[in-house]
């Protein structure tokens, strides 16, 4: 279970992150994508070209650009071509330009990385859980942290692989079982969201 993706975790997941124009956009012969045609004014990471298609899954999560309008693009290569996916609302927004850029910035300098998430009675949107600790675990340190009044943690952690594990403690009523998040890596500046819930 994950929360909406963030600018810090989705810029590592893509291989070509860009601010771009829509100028077209139409359904492909068998409807599973939408194909934008893109004006592409500042890449910040990878490599594109100026004018460059990108492709959208035809299903609940897409993307809902309008042509006109200009939008940070996330985008992973799939067979020869872009692909752009987690749609979720946020990244539909033209407006949320300015905010994205600011966060890729910091991404870029952030010399540390972060563990985030929820710890939510019911997920995916149930209330949090407060006082449960989350250890992170890395190869020489432990890094710990403590969910908030909404469920919420934060831990600044340097870059490297790590196993996150719950530890309810005593805030926590028994029946609870969580699901540990085991072996990821990770860069500078980025950040690994995650949501744990009651099984």
């Amino acid at each position: 279970m994950r929360p909406i993706q963030k600018p810090c975790s989705l810029y590592f997941k893509s291989d070509a992150v860009f601010v771009a124009n829509v100028v077209g956009r139409r359904l492909v012969e068998d409807s599973n994508y939408e194909r934008f045609d893109l004006r592409v004014s500042q890449v910040l990471r990878g490599s594109v070209q100026r004018s460059s298609p990108v492709f959208v899954g035809n299903d609940t999560g897409r993307l809902f650009w309008e042509p006109g309008k200009t939008y940070v693009v996330f985008a992973r290569r799939v067979n020869g071509r872009l692909e752009a996916t987690d749609g979720c609302g946020l990244l539909s927004d033209p407006g949320k330009v300015p905010d994205f850029l600011q966060q890729i910035r910091v991404v870029q300098r952030s010399r540390l990385s972060v563990i985030e998430g929820e710890i939510l009675q019911r997920p995916p949107e149930g209330p949090g859980l407060e006082g449960v600790e989350v250890r992170a675990v890395g190869a020489s340190r432990e890094y710990r942290g403590k969910s908030d009044k909404k469920g919420y943690f934060r831990i600044q952690v340097p870059p490297g692989r790590y196993d996150v594990i719950v530890n309810p403690a005593v805030a926590v009523p028994s029946g609870y079982n969580w699901g540990d998040v085991s072996g990821f890596e990770l860069q500078r500046g980025q950040c690994m969201q995650i949501q744990f819930g009651a099984r």
